[in-house]
């Protein structure tokens, strides 16, 4: 690769986090008003035929081919598990917090694919998994710090955050090695067409055949009525959701993975500045050090993964 290519992917995987962190901060601003299944209804609708665009553009649609259709329940099965435990948790705790718990996807991937795809962790892999765990230990536990400043009410808010996050991150990390295990058969835009159309059957479901009396996940009405502003706010979701992703897939055109996956922590620096501007969230010392400890611990598996790789290329060479 040039490196004017992997320098344009480089930008392109930074804009392309950037942009998806203001997805996930437009959701954390309509969650306290709509329901997860309306905002998951609504943004997964717009982005489809985003996808479709690209479909068109990339190969007219080939790449959208339906195969292994166990494989596409099973993800979008994990995707709608982990939007509506995202939005959950994004609506409870501040950005900076949410993302470095959701950063634990590394670790998670790793533990995941020991155990279905019997892939090697090593001994130190298990340290930096050890490592990701004490650091959601201190930012998961930090309300305990202030028990005289903070209600029970807000503790109990904080820590179901922290297991929504943790439970998405979960989901998405069973995803991720799902993708893995089929990635020679099955298209990254296939996957992520499919996932979306299968989110949005649930929430169709929820919406309009089981009764608006029925409570939701987030204690809200399941279907309220919105202003038109309200709505274009929602489907911006799905707007920012795609081309944050279409910068991704570009991105990894340009760069291999093992230069674009630190990227991915450039969230929490987009999550800090952003939750503190709009939501007027500031980041504590437990979030400074725990997130410390995750990230390191994600970079740590992150460059593990890719000295594997490239060992393994070269014992293939040799």
């Amino acid at each position: 690769m040039r490196q004017t290519d992997i320098s344009k992917g480089m930008m392109l995987a930074l804009f392309g986090f950037f942009i998806l962190v203001l997805s996930d901060s437009t959701a954390k601003n309509v969650s306290g008003t709509f329901s997860v299944w309306q905002i998951i209804f609504i943004f997964s609708a717009t982005t489809i035929p985003f996808t479709l665009l690209i479909g068109w553009f990339r190969d007219r649609c080939a790449c959208l081919k339906l195969t292994h259709l166990k494989t596409h329940l099973l993800r979008g099965l994990f995707v709608t598990i982990n939007i509506i435990l995202a939005f959950k948790g994004f609506s409870l705790l501040p950005l900076a917090d949410a993302y470095a718990l959701a950063f634990t996807s590394p670790m998670l991937t790793a533990l995941i694919a020991r155990i279905l795809l019997k892939e090697e962790i090593g001994a130190l892999g298990i340290v930096a998994i050890i490592s990701g765990f004490v650091g959601t230990l201190i930012v998961g536990f930090q309300p305990f710090e202030t028990l005289n400043a903070v209600s029970d009410t807000e503790k109990t808010s904080y820590i179901t955050g922290v297991l929504c996050m943790l439970g998405a991150a979960t989901c998405f990390s069973s995803s991720y090695v799902l993708v893995r295990s089929k990635a020679d058969n099955i298209t990254p835009i296939s996957f992520h067409f499919y996932s979306f159309l299968l989110t949005v059957l649930p929430a169709m479901i929820v919406l309009w055949i089981i009764d608006v009396s029925v409570p939701s996940f987030l204690e809200q009405p399941v279907l309220a009525p919105m202003s038109t502003m309200e709505l274009l706010t929602m489907m911006l979701i799905g707007v920012l959701g795609s081309t944050g992703t279409i910068c991704l897939i570009q991105a990894h055109k340009f760069a291999p993975a093992s230069l674009l996956g630190p990227f991915h922590y450039s969230q929490l620096l987009w999550g800090s500045i952003i939750g503190y501007l709009f939501f007027g969230n500031t980041l504590s010392d437990s979030t400074l050090i725990g997130a410390g400890f995750i990230v390191s611990s994600g970079l740590f598996v992150i460059t593990n993964q890719y000295l594997k790789k490239r060992k393994a290329r070269f014992t293939a060479l040799s």
